[in-house]
């Protein structure tokens, strides 16, 4: 069987691929209380799962990008000094 979420609520994200589940002789038990369910009984009998919101820490702000153009300037004058000494042991031998 494949499990496909088609909408979602509001400030959740929805499922980007099917989930795939097998259903065997072996695969189910009965333990706990379980739910009666009678055709036609206009009561909605299934168990309610309750998804809260969690609140993730916000990434890119302007730190980052400080830090990559100072990463940058750094390699600009690693490579330029590396250069330049190695053109000035050239002319030397």
């Amino acid at each position: 069987y494949y499990l496909e979420e088609t909408k979602q609520p509001a400030g959740y994200a929805l499922l980007t691929s099917r989930q795939k589940f097998e259903v065997t002789a072996t695969s189910y038990s009965a333990t706990g209380q379980g739910i009666e369910y009678t055709a036609g009984s206009g009561k909605d009998d299934a168990t309610k799962v309750v998804n809260k919101k969690i609140t993730i820490p916000q990434t890119g702000g302007i730190g980052t990008i400080i830090f990559a153009v100072a990463g940058a300037v750094i390699m600009g004058i690693a490579v330029y000094a590396y250069v330049k000494n190695n053109k000035d042991e050239d002319q030397l031998a």
